[in-house]
Formats: C-alpha cells, sequence, structure tokens
C-alpha cells in the first residue's frame, strides 16, 4: 500500500465522501484521483468493491471480481490504516474486512454507551454505516435514537440481544432511523420476539426496510409460531430474508411461506433441523421476484428425488446455493435436466455429497451453457469425475469454476488450460 502525504486535495475529496455517503460518484472520484497520484492500488479497491456492491450477484463482472480478488482485495492492508479505537471499551473493528464500497463500513460494540463515545470521531474519518451492539439500556436506546449520527446509519446487528424491546420501541418510529435498512437479530429466544416483529412491521422502519436476518427461535413451539406467522401478515416487504436456526419443522415452514405473497427477491434458510418441506417454492405466485436461494445444513436428502427440482419453480430463479447437506444422484438428475432451471447462473453446491456420477450429470444440465459461477468444493470427486469437465465444452460466460486443490498438478493445469484460467481451487469455509 502507497503511503500518500496529505494534501488539501486528497482531504476535500475524502470529506465528499463522508459528506454524501450514499453516493458512489464521490468515491470514483477519489479513486481517479489516486490513479492520477501514484495509488493506483486502492483506486482498483475502491472500484472494484463499488461494482460487487452494486452489480447483480450472476453478472459476469461480479463474478470475475470474485475470481481475481487476490490480486486487487487490498482490505488486510488497508485495515491496518483504520482509526485507533477505545479497546478498554471492547470497540472493535469486524475481524472480518469491515470495508464496503472502498471505506471502513462497520463497527461492533459490545456496549452502546462505549459506541456513543466513538461514533462521532469515527465518522468524522469513515463512511460508517453498519453498527453491531450487544447490549444496552432503555435510556441509552432513547439517547441512540435520538443521536445526530443515526441518520448515517444503514444496517444494525442486534448480537446477543435476545429481545431487543426497548430498541425498537425507539427506534420503529425515531425520525433519524429514516436511513435504516438492514436489521439482524442474531437471537430471537426471548418470548416477546413476536411481538416485537409485529410492531416492527407495522411502523414507518417496517415499510422501509430491505433486509432482515432473524436466528436462534423456538418456532416448534405452537404458541410461539402462531404469533410469529401473525406479525408477518402485518407487513414486511423487505427483499432479502435470513433465517438460522430456527426451528420451524417442516409443517410450521410450509405454512409460514405460503401463508402470504412475498416480495423477497433473496432467501436463505440455515441450521434447520429435521427434514424440513420445499414444496412452498412450488407456488410461483408467492415467489414473483425470487432469484436466489440459499440452503446451508438444511436436509435435502428426501426419499424422492423429483422433490426439490419439482419444487423450485420461481419464475425469476438464477442463483442456488446448496451447502453442508447431502444430494442423492439422482436428485443432481432431476435438478440438472429440469427445464425450468436452465436459467440458472449461479450453482454453488458444497459439500453436497456429489460423486463422479452427479458431476457427469452437472457438465450435461439444461443450464450448464448459461452458467457462470460454479462451485463443486468439498464434494468427493476424484480425477476420474474430473474427466467429466475435460470433455464438456465450458459455458461461453463461465467466469469461476471452484474445485477442490486436492489433485494432482497436471490435473489443475489441465483444468486452467480448458477453462481459461478461471479455475479456483480451495477449501471451501463452513
Amino acid at each position: 500500500m502507497v503511503c500518500m502525504t496529505p494534501s488539501p486535495e486528497r482531504e476535500a475529496l475524502q470529506s465528499a465522501v463522508l459528506e454524501n455517503p450514499d453516493d458512489d460518484l464521490p468515491r470514483l472520484v477519489f479513486a481517479d484521483w489516486l490513479d492520477e497520484n501514484g495509488d493506483p492500488e486502492r483506486a482498483r479497491f475502491i472500484r472494484a468493491q463499488i461494482a460487487l456492491a452494486t452489480v447483480a450477484e450472476w453478472d459476469p463482472q461480479a463474478v470475475a471480481l470474485q475470481r481475481t480478488r487476490a490480486e486487487w482485495d487490498s482490505s488486510e492492508a488497508k485495515a491496518r490504516e483504520l482509526p485507533g479505537l477505545s479497546f478498554d471499551r471492547g470497540v472493535h473493528w469486524p475481524e472480518r474486512a469491515p470495508f464496503r464500497r472502498g471505506f471502513a463500513s462497520s463497527i461492533q460494540a459490545p456496549m452502546l454507551r462505549a459506541l456513543q463515545f466513538e461514533m462521532p470521531r469515527l465518522l468524522a474519518a469513515a463512511p460508517i454505516e453498519r453498527l453491531g451492539v450487544y447490549s444496552a439500556t432503555w435510556e441509552q436506546w432513547q439517547e441512540f435514537a435520538a443521536s445526530l449520527w443515526l441518520p448515517r446509519i444503514r444496517e444494525i446487528d442486534f448480537d446477543g440481544i435476545g429481545t431487543p424491546i426497548e430498541a425498537m420501541r425507539e427506534l420503529r418510529t425515531a425520525p433519524g432511523a429514516s436511513g435504516l435498512r438492514a436489521l439482524r437479530f442474531r437471537s430471537c429466544l426471548g418470548r416477546g420476539m413476536p411481538e416485537v416483529l409485529n410492531q416492527l412491521f407495522q411502523s414507518p422502519l417496517g415499510d422501509r426496510l430491505e433486509t432482515l436476518e432473524l436466528a436462534q427461535a423456538f418456532a416448534a413451539e405452537e404458541g410461539y409460531f402462531e404469533d410469529l406467522s401473525e406479525a408477518f401478515q402485518q407487513g414486511g416487504n423487505f427483499k432479502s430474508l435470513r433465517l438460522q436456526s430456527m426451528a420451524f419443522g417442516r409443517n410450521h415452514l410450509h405454512r409460514f411461506f405460503t401463508s402470504r405473497s412475498w416480495k423477497l427477491e433473496e432467501l436463505s434458510l440455515a441450521d434447520e433441523v429435521g427434514s424440513p418441506d420445499v414444496d412452498y417454492f412450488g407456488y410461483p405466485d408467492c415467489w414473483p421476484e425470487l432469484h436466489t436461494v440459499r440452503f446451508d445444513g438444511v436436509n435435502l436428502d428426501f426419499a424422492n428425488p423429483n422433490r426439490l427440482a419439482d419444487s423450485l419453480l420461481p419464475p425469476k430463479l438464477k442463483v442456488l446455493e446448496l451447502a453442508n447437506s447431502s444430494l442423492h444422484p439422482e436428485a443432481v438428475r432431476e435438478l440438472c435436466k429440469a427445464d425450468h432451471l436452465a436459467r440458472l447462473r449461479v450453482v454453488r453446491l458444497r459439500r453436497m455429497s456429489i460423486d463422479n456420477r452427479g458431476l457427469r450429470y452437472i457438465t450435461e444440465a439444461r443450464f450448464w451453457k448459461n452458467l457462470v459461477e460454479l462451485d463443486l468444493r468439498g464434494n468427493p470427486i476424484d480425477e476420474n469425475g474430473v474427466k467429466h469437465l475435460l470433455k464438456r465444452r465450458p459455458p461461453p460466460e463461465l467466469e469461476l469454476l471452484r474445485v477442490d486443490p486436492r489433485f494432482t498438478e497436471e490435473v489443475h493445469d489441465a483444468l486452467r488450460e480448458h477453462f481459461g484460467g478461471k479455475v479456483e481451487f480451495g477449501v471451501p469455509e463452513r
């Protein structure tokens, strides 16, 4: 990373970014200035992150940036340049790179009061837009809701707060919360959580919300589920929903998703125990805008191999991501021969027990010619299976093929040559 001497022009450009945090133009102007003044590395970092934040996940440009991340991602070096924090108060930058659109954007604090001390100084140095908060009193939430810097915040993660009743009581009608677009509740164990959501969805904040994440609940309990389901009937027009360890169970999950028409564009379901239903995807009218489905740690080993393929009927589906479960070879076959899945652009199948036969089905799939990204890491595929990849003409827009690194260097070279170097060897994260 080039260390540049501060200059009035540089400071003016950075001030423009801070004064217009939602506008990418000042960031791109700053990137151009960096290019012209000896720091092309950071300029490329800013442009790449802006592209990833604004371009569709299945766009070839976005996938190519993921493949070339090692060439442009200078976040590790940039992290060393971030403003110092009061570690004695527990305020810290996230362990994973806290950058978005080229600048530091996220901060975490175990206590809201500690964050109150830090935010004015941090906002003068970086366009912070996402907060992770662990605990706070009602009085502190009142102070937070009235703070002058709340209008700068777009996302709040409630980390470790079972039922943030006081927080939502203040935030859902606070004028300063008009910019909030994402809420993540990391623990929904409190019995009052359905009421929190009920009040949220009937508020101005609920109307503006674009992203909602819920984790850890007792939704299998009849009373809890009924209250939670009723809350979602009050509203909730967000585009992205993630549910993790909610313990819905098969019947409740089906009832929950078929009870309304959703405006979701992305749905993620993780760590759902038992054998959840997937038939709710077979109601296209419930999913008119859904383009991305992610299942992680969800049992998909159905007795009927047609079941998953026959259920994935959302008309705009482009991204299918399955991880940490198992797919029988015949289930893979049915996915691959389904005409209605030919539109898939990104297919990620990590640790899904897909063997050589399943890989052959994938290379013959209806969606093969349209693929931009294919992730096969963590599956029991050997060098005989790789031959299926080498026999098939690469999809014309494929930008990234991810496979395990355990093959010989000769196999690595053959894959690189066949797929024009657009191959990444690595182990999938859990």
